[in-house]
């Protein structure tokens, strides 16, 4: 008996093997060509009919990825950590709601080695992705909408990544200053004109900020020897001063600090809104000593305005006491 159009097959494979029957179901077409899916390998003919038609009428093929994403994340996040939970979700948020729409069912290996693929992304966030890809398969296996999880045989770091640092250009910084109605954008300023660290700026209180000196105190060890002095440049004067009011944070929500990841997130997101190209936050950092040097900046006051370690290596014996004014000159070279 001949099965119904786009029930499937089943057909006896060659070799000594004990599960000798594959079961393989078309679910489109891609470049001209049938797009298949094994739904498994069975002892008997009967047996891979069987599945084929549970697959098939069940009503569970159908569903999304985004819609497995929430049955897990409502079960697995409550067995987490806020941060976990948080950095987990901005995974889904930034990378794997791209194939939200697919059919759990109907997406393959191929499918998912080549979005991994073409992440841009470091490896640790890669091990991520791969993470919640994981926990959304196997919940789908657990719950009888799929019979097998795809994820466990992804491979990461099958395509070798480099990412050059690429500074803001003149034209995006104007962007900037030119949209500051939108939250955040401030900060992006912030820490192009400083050269502060992301988490130095969130963690940076009102108390460390001297509005008479016009200065920032980053304190990178145990004692007040050990405090980074950061002038503030007269451009982001204003921005500065009128986030300070009645908060203990300089970047704050409902004066709470905001968190790393929750920061990233409104970073990508604010420079994908304006237009401007993909960058880190680290490359607010490399703008501002690029910016330093190419506007003349002593080498050695840029090493002490950006806390690279290694300064007082270099040529801190021919400049050991570079001042407050010595540094305030170096940033204020900037535009």
């Amino acid at each position: 008996m001949k099965n119904p159009n786009g029930f499937g097959t089943v057909t006896k494979m060659s070799g000594k093997r004990r599960k000798k029957w594959r079961a393989v179901k078309t679910i489109g077409w891609e470049n001209g060509k049938q797009k298949r899916i094994t739904i498994g390998y069975f002892e008997s003919k009967a047996e891979g009919l069987e599945a084929l038609g549970k697959y098939t009428y069940n009503p569970n093929a159908k569903l999304k990825l985004k819609d497995v994403y929430e049955m897990w994340s409502k079960v697995h996040y409550e067995k987490v950590s806020e941060n976990t939970k948080i950095n987990l979700h901005l995974k889904y948020k930034i990378y794997i709601y791209k194939i939200g729409e697919m059919y759990i069912s109907e997406i393959t290996l191929q499918d998912l080695q080549k979005f991994v693929d073409d992440i841009k992304a470091s490896s640790s966030t890669l091990a991520l992705v791969k993470i919640v890809l994981n926990g959304i398969f196997e919940y789908a296996v657990k719950n009888d909408f799929i019979q097998k999880n795809p994820v466990k045989y992804i491979e990461l770091g099958k395509v070798k990544r480099v990412f050059e640092k690429n500074e803001f250009t003149l034209e995006e910084i104007d962007i900037l200053w030119n949209n500051l109605q939108f939250e955040f954008t401030d900060t992006v300023l912030i820490l192009i004109y400083t050269g502060m660290r992301v988490k130095e700026m969130l963690t940076l209180k009102i108390e460390d900020i001297n509005l008479e000196k016009r200065t920032i105190s980053i304190l990178e060890g145990k004692t007040k020897s050990s405090t980074r002095i950061i002038p503030i440049h007269p451009k982001i004067f204003p921005l500065i001063t009128r986030k300070m009011h009645n908060q203990e944070y300089l970047v704050s929500r409902d004066n709470k600090p905001i968190d790393y990841n929750t920061y990233i997130y409104a970073f990508k997101k604010l420079l994908k809104s304006l237009k401007i190209q993909r960058h880190t936050p680290h490359e607010c950092r490399h703008t501002t000593a690029t910016l330093l040097s190419n506007a003349g900046a002593n080498p050695v006051s840029i090493a002490k305005i950006m806390g690279h370690t290694d300064y007082n290596k270099i040529t801190a014996k021919v400049y050991t006491h570079k001042n407050e004014t010595e540094l305030e000159k170096a940033i204020n070279t900037l535009n």
